[in-house]
């Protein structure tokens, strides 16, 4: 948070963050969980219509296609920024929306290519030996999930960051 203020206050010309700012800083960022909930809600939903949580280390699997599909949720969030609301500088919405969505298509779509291997990943790494399995270990779950983990975190810093920027809170 420390970091989001500091960001806050750059935008501000460097002057101390208003209530204002704060406030629609806060706004987006719960337009922003609230797309992020939905698309993990639904990518559940869609594992149980499918039975996919009966197949061997869905928890591990689920776990890394809710990275990916939560994705999805930034290339709504950068069109409902960009659409929605006015920046300081004016510039970030005509220069920076282009780089801004294509950045988010190419990391969703990277990240739900990476949830079609996952499968063939765990079983170059895990075997199930023992009847049941003894579950997948940290370092097999950090190979399966560590691309759309580090593309996740990026996705939340940029809209971090734009956010701070905003200068109208979301319709």
């Amino acid at each position: 948070m420390p970091a989001t203020l500091l960001v806050l206050a750059v935008a501000q010309g460097g002057q101390p963050s208003s209530e204002d700012n704060q406030y629609i800083f806060v706004r987006w960022m719960l337009v922003l969980l609230a797309i992020i909930l939905g698309a993990g809600f639904t990518t559940v939903v869609d594992n149980l219509a499918k039975g996919a949580y009966q197949r061997l280390h869905n928890d591990a699997l689920l776990g890394n296609e809710i990275l990916a599909e939560h994705q999805s949720a930034y290339v709504l969030f950068f069109m409902a920024l960009f659409s929605g609301t006015d920046f300081k500088p004016s510039w970030i919405k005509t220069t920076v929306f282009g780089a801004v969505m294509l950045l988010a298509f190419i990391m969703y779509a990277l990240a739900v290519r990476n949830t079609s291997k996952h499968e063939a990943k765990i079983s170059a790494f895990h075997t199930c030996s023992h009847n049941p399995c003894p579950g997948l270990d940290f370092s097999t779950h950090r190979k399966l999930a560590i691309f759309n983990a580090i593309s996740a975190i990026l996705l939340a810093g940029v809209s971090i960051v734009l956010t701070c920027f905003a200068l109208k809170p979301p319709p």
